[in-house]
């Protein structure tokens, strides 16, 4: 990465801890079952009606705008990623498309009419999007500015999304991208059970691994391992990189 961190390097190193989430990874293979596999404590949550944000609603803000991670890659995600503002109709017609797949893929079968009705209704009822119908001929360029403002008013007050109204925070440089590419490449290792001595030879600097037994050496590396640990807690619940100092 270079001096100043881009968008395209932000979500990628955000997508790449997020990746390492059990959570999140328990919830994408939750959803490619239609919700019908609850093998999580927050899967029960859906239908308990509580007022506090759950992980089952951090899992689907994260979903809302990344996908299945563990199913389809970044390069593909960045080219087809979400637009702050786009034209709906130009891809109502995929939607459709990927509603029918996935009740095919949970079900064995085509939905009929009112399945179809209920998979599709729900998917534009979500609380991070506002779907709307416009008519040009009739419309009123500063009545449509105050009508449009008076919307988005009303859904920020949603607690679903003002818990992602610091979805995105870019590191500040490009050394602070360096800094989180090297603790997940430490907690990667320690998934492979290597113990800390193995990490310093794998992944340190020169001068750290003709002395990897130096036990300094060793706490700032396990000190680092605890910091990917804080961020991927943090990027579960909407925040990258949050505090993890």
């Amino acid at each position: 990465m270079g001096e100043r961190t881009t968008k395209e390097e932000y979500f990628k190193l955000r997508w790449e801890y997020l990746k390492r989430s059990g959570e999140y990874k328990k919830y994408c293979e939750w959803k490619r079952f239609g919700g019908k596999k609850p093998d999580c404590e927050w899967a029960n949550a859906a239908n308990q009606g509580q007022k506090e944000l759950t992980m089952l609603d951090y899992c689907e803000f994260n979903y809302s705008f990344f996908g299945d991670i563990h199913e389809n890659s970044f390069e593909t995600w960045w080219e087809n990623r979400p637009r702050h503002i786009f034209e709906y109709g130009a891809i109502v017609e995929n939607d459709i498309d990927k509603c029918i797949e996935n009740f095919k893929k949970c079900e064995g079968r085509e939905p009929s009419l009112e399945e179809f009705k209920t998979k599709f209704v729900g998917k534009i009822k979500d609380h991070y999007h506002v779907y709307l119908r416009i008519n040009l001929v009739a419309a009123d360029v500063k009545e449509l500015g105050a009508v449009f403002e008076n919307i988005l008013k009303e859904r920020k007050t949603d607690g679903f999304v003002k818990s992602a109204e610091c979805f995105i925070c870019l590191p500040e440089n490009g050394r602070m991208a360096k800094e989180l590419e090297h603790y997940l490449k430490i907690y990667d290792q320690k998934e492979m059970d290597l113990s800390t001595e193995k990490i310093i030879k794998k992944v340190g600097t020169e001068a750290e691994k003709n002395d990897p037994k130096n036990l300094y050496n060793q706490d700032q590396y396990r000190a680092k391992l605890a910091k990917a640990r804080k961020i991927i807690y943090n990027v579960e619940r909407c925040q990258f990189p949050g505090k993890y100092q």
